[in-house]
């Protein structure tokens, strides 16, 4: 890969790959961090003999693969700032839907302040240049102060995962690099609360939850989350597996809409209800999130493998007949159904 500078407070350094024979210098990094954060009193992945777990041949697998870089200083050579990254969740933490670049073991030299910052932005366009759109890591939910330091560089916490107790309590943190103003996700704990307030603003506002896996019909967002269990006892053999996905405004990762993928069509489906079912939450509504939200969603169908996506809405309903139009779908009849019409759209992808 080609050197690039990045600058951290007046000092230029080169972003590169890191070879196999500096892989010990890097590892000697590793070991100095585990040091300080010991003597500071910081429980990160020093509490877990992280230097056992991943021994200096880690590393040099690693750097053989292609998937360390590291920030150096070109006055004199010095490694000042490393980390390991990955295309693909080695652990089956996120949910990988969406293209992401994983970084693990993110390490910088105490001398140098600022470094892990240029880091980040330098792996933030490794990633854009590769049309990826997160960059996602993970940091002990112990260290409040290094998580307000991803924060601090539009990192966003997601979700919590555990490796064990008494080896590691993580919360997963993602930046989402494209320029859209939503962000698709599934639904994790960390938004627990958020699902069961947008639940209450749509049953104030007397809603349908189109899309919503019946959220109306429970108490909890625990019992709600085993919608694909509540779906299979009530439709038995007419069953078909749903995605739920929340849409999420990045600027301030509020709660705005929720979207079911449902696949593949079964009778009932493609009589009327069709692929995907989606709501906006009333006090988000006039800012055409529904329409994003579903121009989001046709890539992941996509990478499914669908070729074409039923979406209906009500004949009377001019705001989703624009959604589904603007996103593509061509009209190909209407149905009745309980006294309403039904219009079917096709979007072929």
């Amino acid at each position: 890969m080609e050197q690039k500078e990045g600058a951290a407070l007046g000092k230029e350094y080169v972003f590169r790959r890191m070879t196999v024979e500096e892989a010990d210098r890097a590892f000697e990094l590793v070991l100095d961090r585990i040091s300080w954060m010991n003597e500071k009193g910081i429980k990160q992945w020093n509490t877990n003999h992280y230097e056992e777990v991943y021994p200096l041949e880690h590393y040099q697998l690693t750097a053989h693969l292609g998937n360390a870089y590291l920030l150096e200083d070109p006055d004199d050579g010095s490694l000042i700032c490393f980390g390991l990254i990955a295309y693909e969740d080695e652990e089956e933490n996120w949910d990988e839907d969406a293209s992401a670049l994983y970084l693990h073991t993110f390490v910088s030299d105490r001398n140098y302040p600022g470094a892990g910052a240029v880091f980040l932005e330098h792996l933030e366009e490794l990633a854009r240049q590769q049309g990826l759109a997160y960059l996602r890591l993970d940091c002990d939910k112990r260290n409040r102060k290094l998580q307000e330091y991803y924060e601090s560089h539009e990192f966003y916490p997601v979700d919590f995962f555990s490796l064990g107790e008494d080896i590691y309590e993580g919360v997963m943190m993602e930046k989402e690099l494209t320029d859209d103003r939503l962000m698709l996700m599934r639904p994790t704990v960390y938004y627990a609360d958020q699902v069961m307030d947008f639940r209450d603003e749509m049953l104030e506002a007397g809603d349908d939850l189109s899309g919503c896996a019946d959220l109306e019909s429970v108490d909890s967002f625990e019992e709600w989350l085993d919608y694909n269990t509540r779906f299979e006892k009530t439709y038995g053999p007419d069953f078909v597996p749903s995605r739920i996905y929340l849409a999420v405004r990045k600027e301030d990762r509020r709660l705005v809409g929720m979207m079911d993928y449902r696949t593949p069509l079964s009778e009932r489906l493609l009589h009327c209800f069709g692929n995907i079912g989606y709501s906006v939450r009333p006090s988000e509504r006039g800012n055409r999130y529904a329409e994003e939200m579903l121009r989001l969603l046709l890539p992941i169908c996509r990478a499914e493998g669908e070729e074409k996506l039923l979406v209906s809405c009500d004949k009377d309903n001019e705001a989703s007949k624009l959604t589904i139009i603007r996103n593509g779908g061509v009209l190909e009849n209407e149905v009745e159904l309980g006294g309403s019409v039904i219009l079917r759209y096709w979007i072929t992808l």
